[in-house]
């Protein structure tokens, strides 16, 4: 493996303790937390905050995809689990003017975590979309932002953001950990991906079921940033950055 690459987009370790009492104080002070995610696809990581880490606050979960809402409805949001709504916003909030179902000034915590917001540029939509973020937050609420992008393109958010009205309080970069654990996955991932595979009988089709499989693998693979892809190397030579941010409104 290649050794990584120096990149800019290093913890600030000063803004570490400021973003867990940020959140401590957040959390502590009303129990019936507002929160709201953008491209939630099925809400899976909401189902998680809502039965374990907040389990009071009112979470709506948003997505473009139909499918992916309702999956949400029959796994997540479910009798037992109150606290979580899915909802469809038909192409996505910002495009076109579309709004995000909440009043100004009315949410504590907007979140984007592993979508494809930003995956290549900061242009028009994600302007929109950090304004429909601007608009609903109360003032003090954090924008909570994690995925695998361009270096560049947080780069460019951390120009853009404090334009709006954001300051950044919150700032870890996971790349080195994310390459290092697959890493050490390698075996794991390997063997899952020949037994989901192998249960289709089309994967041992003669002359096509080879080629199945291997186009099968790839897609899995890439998408999970695998050794040897194409994604998992824009990581280890820094082209990809894996970031978590927390940025505060202040208005």
């Amino acid at each position: 493996m290649q050794p990584l690459a120096t990149n800019p987009l290093q913890p600030t370790p000063c803004n570490q303790p400021l973003a867990r009492t940020t959140l401590t104080t957040l959390t502590s002070q009303n129990h019936n937390r507002q929160i709201v995610e953008i491209g939630c696809g099925t809400a899976a990581g909401a189902n998680l905050i809502t039965r374990e880490v907040l389990p009071t606050s009112k979470y709506l979960a948003l997505d473009m995809q139909q499918a992916a809402i309702n999956t949400c409805h029959e796994r997540h949001a479910t009798e037992d689990n109150p606290g979580l709504t899915c909802q469809i916003v038909p192409n996505g909030v910002g495009n076109g003017g579309n709004k995000a179902p909440r009043e100004d000034n009315s949410v504590d915590f907007v979140i984007i975590s592993e979508t494809h917001i930003a995956d290549v540029v900061i242009g028009d939509l994600e302007k929109e979309i950090f304004n429909e973020i601007v608009r609903i937050l109360k003032p003090g609420g954090l924008f909570l932002w994690g995925n695998a992008l361009p270096t560049r393109v947080w780069e460019e958010a951390a120009e853009y953001l404090p334009t709006v009205g954001f300051e950044l309080v919150n700032n870890y970069n996971h790349t080195e950990g994310a390459v290092i654990a697959r890493d050490e996955d390698y075996e794991r991932v390997e063997a899952v991906m020949d037994e989901l595979i192998g249960k289709y009988p089309i994967m041992k089709a003669p002359y096509f079921g080879e080629r199945c499989t291997k186009v099968t693998n790839r897609l899995i693979a890439n998408f999970y940033r695998h050794p040897g892809t194409a994604l998992y190397l824009k990581m280890v030579t820094g082209y990809d950055s894996y970031m978590h941010q927390a940025w505060r409104i202040n208005k």
